[in-house]
Order: C-alpha cells, then sequence, then structure tokens
C-alpha cells in the first residue's frame, strides 16, 4: 500500500486552507490592480477581462475534468463491491453440491472470507489493517481453491466443481480489481493543478477588480464558494471510506445475512 500525504488529509481542511489561500489572493491582486487603475487606460482594462474570461474557462474544463475522473472512480468502486457479492452468492451454490466434510469445510471459509472482505473495507485509512485483509482474502480463496481442486480431481469429478471453480475465479479477479481500485485515485498532479487554477482565478477576478475600482464582494465569495464546493466533491468522491460519499457495503452485509442463515439454495 502506498502513502499519499495529500490523500491522507480531511478534504474539509484541504479546502478550508485552499479558500484562504485564495482569498489572500483575490485580495493582494485587487490591491495591486488598484495601483494600475489610474494608469490603465479602458483597452488595457479589456484586455485583461479577457485574460480572465479565459482563466476562469480553462479551470471551469479543469473542474469538469477532474470531477468526472473522481465520480468514474466512486462509481468504479460501487460496481465492484455489488460484483463481487454476486460472484460469491454464485460461489455459495455451487458449493452446496460438494459432499460432506467438504461441504463443511467450504463453508466455512466461505464465511471468514466475507468477514475479510468487509475488514478490507473497514480498514478506512489504516494501511497496515488493509493489507491484512488482503493477505487473510488470499490465503482463504487458497484454502477454497483446494477443496475446490480436490474435489475436481475425484473419479469421477464431484458434479458442479467446474462451475464453482470458475465463479472462485471470477471471485479473484474482483479482489485484484478492488484493490487496484482502492490505490487507483485521481493522480495527485491533477488535484495540485486544480489548486493552483483556483487560486489563478480568483487572483485575476480579484486584479480585473482592482483595475475597475469595483471590490465586487458578493461576486468574490460566490465564486470562492462554488469553486471550494465543487473540489470539496472532487475530494470527497476520491476519498470513498471516509466523508460524505462512501461506497455502500449492502450488498456484501446482505450476502454475509443470507449466509449465516444457511441459504445456499437457488431463490
Amino acid at each position: 500500500m502506498k502513502s499519499n500525504w495529500l490523500y491522507d488529509q480531511g478534504a474539509f481542511w484541504i479546502v478550508a486552507a485552499l479558500l484562504a489561500v485564495m482569498l489572500l489572493a483575490f485580495e493582494l491582486a485587487y490591491r495591486a490592480g488598484r495601483r494600475w487603475h489610474a494608469d490603465t487606460h479602458e483597452a488595457g482594462r479589456e484586455v485583461f477581462v479577457a485574460i480572465k474570461v479565459s482563466l476562469l474557462g480553462l479551470l471551469a474544463l479543469l473542474l469538469a475534468f477532474a470531477f468526472g475522473m473522481a465520480a468514474d472512480r466512486y462509481a468504479e468502486r460501487q460496481r465492484l463491491v455489488m460484483e463481487e457479492a454476486i460472484i460469491l452468492h454464485s460461489v455459495l451454490l455451487h458449493s452446496s453440491l460438494l459432499p460432506e466434510p467438504a461441504h463443511a469445510q467450504f463453508q466455512a471459509a466461505l464465511r471468514q472470507l466475507v468477514d475479510a472482505r468487509l475488514a478490507f473495507f473497514d480498514a478506512r485509512q489504516n494501511r497496515v489493517a488493509v493489507a491484512e485483509a488482503i493477505d487473510r482474502t488470499e490465503k482463504l480463496h487458497g484454502e477454497m481453491w483446494k477443496l475446490a481442486k480436490n474435489e475436481a480431481l475425484r473419479e469421477p469429478p464431484q458434479r458442479g466443481v467446474e462451475g464453482m471453480i470458475r465463479s472462485l475465479n471470477d471471485e479473484w479477479s474482483l479482489h485484484r480489481q478492488r484493490v487496484h481500485a482502492f490505490e487507483n485515485r485521481v493522480p495527485e498532479g491533477v488535484i495540485l493543478l486544480l489548486f493552483g487554477g483556483a487560486i489563478l482565478a480568483m487572483g485575476a477576478v480579484g486584479f480585473a477588480g482592482g483595475i475597475a475600482n469595483h471590490r465586487g464582494t458578493a461576486g468574490k465569495w460566490l465564486l470562492a464558494g462554488l469553486l471550494g464546493g465543487t473540489i470539496f466533491i472532487v475530494l470527497d468522491l476520491d476519498r470513498e471510506r471516509r466523508g460524505f460519499f462512501q461506497i455502500s457495503q449492502e450488498p456484501m452485509l446482505h450476502f454475509k445475512e443470507l449466509l449465516n442463515r444457511g441459504s445456499d439454495s437457488p431463490p
């Protein structure tokens, strides 16, 4: 698990610090614009207004790009949780065809596997606990694979083992996809560029207000609030284990409930 200082910080505090810097940039740029007010003719003001509009347009494009990246990653993580619950249910149904004592051993390992998958999410940002959950998942998967292989090598092979082996392969694939999704975040360079663009845009708006001798207080706060809110959502979507936009584990919890009830027959 690779560490990332920016990702480890809470979205609220990052945005609060960013808002402070943005407002400071606005104020400093406004004062600089006021100094140039008397020496700037109308054509010069129009040129800088065009520059300001261009910067705001580029910032809007960057915001849309970063928001799309964060939203896509969030949706992918949620999809993987649902798909893993479906595959695990398929594993459960196929395991009902195993003879005893393999059936009991397999179901015991499956219950532990589900607990390990839930622990993977419940570990939140604790990378040691995340790594332990991953290691536990892979060991249990190995035990289940060994049980399925023993039944497949029987003469004649146990009925339904081929389907269970396919389901176990699919589960392994989804496990690795979820590990990758945990580490697949919006690149830090994109986030830093977004911060820089927001600060630069606020400075441009402040300077334009200065050379026009009009502070535009209401517009300043509205722009800062909209930028801060949008950036907060981008950061929060990328931190799916905390904050407002958390990935629901309801599919896995529902499957655990079915498993504990002993529902290994098709509905």
